[in-house]
């Protein structure tokens, strides 16, 4: 059988801020309608809680089962679980962004190999995001490290070194980056994209495919995803752990469906990346209060 999988999602902008209006039913029903088996939900920081706050709202419900880092909704036939985006800086510098997952605890930001290191330690995944995505010279660096990959700020070679070393996973087709938005044709961002799918497919390394939604229009429709051929029968509860595994054993079939984002929706969260890091920089933490 066949398992799709959006395994860089955020999902909506808006929980962040009104997380009641999402619970694990909302988040399954849409990848459902997308024809996803499961969907990674991906934390942005050590205080981004929005997994824990779905995990909440769904456990009075009999009918969702909750795990540690995973919930499985029957009704949609769909699995959850966290991932973790994370970004590294080394004396203050970034060096691009990581998605990891299949970590039972936390990985607290540090510099690129020590955050490879620390989810090696767990065992766990990692996919170069938007590997290729940079903006503006190192004056701005700071301001825009939310949106820098791997591949931006490192040579190529070092981090294909981490792919030779098993420290590094997968490269990621990223949908948000594929789209025409205003944002991306100034940039050029389309054009980075490719060069992550070109770079892989070079080195002959896995590719995986997603959405980075950070809104309910970049969730629904036609959108990205991986595929991973998966023995039949299997159990939902075992899919993350597959999923895991396949990317860290070669000869597997992992088959990336490269579909662009809508337009405006990438705009608008591109905005609102700029806007939270912004605000960070005078001690502003939209997560604070994350749990209460």
């Amino acid at each position: 059988m066949k398992i799709k999988v959006d395994l860089h999602c955020h999902g909506p902008n808006e929980w962040r801020y009104n997380p009641q209006k999402w619970n694990p039913k909302n988040l399954a029903k849409l990848a459902a309608e997308r024809g996803l088996n499961a969907l990674g939900i991906a934390e942005m920081s050590e205080t981004d809680q929005r997994f824990e706050k779905l995990k909440l709202a769904g456990k009075d419900d009999p009918s969702i089962y909750v795990d540690c880092n995973q919930i499985w909704v029957p009704e949609y036939k769909v699995l959850l679980f966290r991932t973790e985006e994370i970004s590294t800086k080394i004396n203050g510098k970034p060096q691009g962004h990581v998605l990891v997952f299949g970590n039972k605890n936390k990985i607290v930001k540090g510099s690129l190999e020590e955050v490879l290191d620390k989810a090696n330690e767990q065992r766990a995944d990692v996919i170069a995001v938007h590997a290729f995505d940079g903006l503006f010279d190192r004056h701005f660096r700071t301001l825009t490290e939310g949106i820098v990959g791997v591949c931006y700020a490192n040579s190529p070679d070092k981090i294909l070194d981490y792919f030779n070393k098993r420290m590094i996973h997968a490269m990621e087709y990223n949908g948000a980056l594929a789209s025409l938005s205003i944002f991306n044709k100034s940039i050029g961002t389309e054009k980075k994209n490719q060069m992550a799918v070109d770079f892989a497919r070079k080195n002959n390394l896995y590719l995986t495919a997603s959405t980075d939604a950070h809104c309910v229009p970049e969730m629904c429709g036609d959108r990205a995803y991986t595929s991973f051929e998966a023995p039949d029968p299997i159990s939902s509860g075992d899919y993350a752990d597959f999923i895991r595994k396949s990317l860290r054993n070669f000869g597997n079939k992992v088959v990336p469906i490269m579909r662009p984002g809508p337009a405006l929706c990438v705009d608008n969260h591109v905005g609102h990346i700029l806007a939270i890091t912004l605000l960070s920089k005078i001690g502003y933490n939209p997560d604070k209060n994350y749990l209460k």
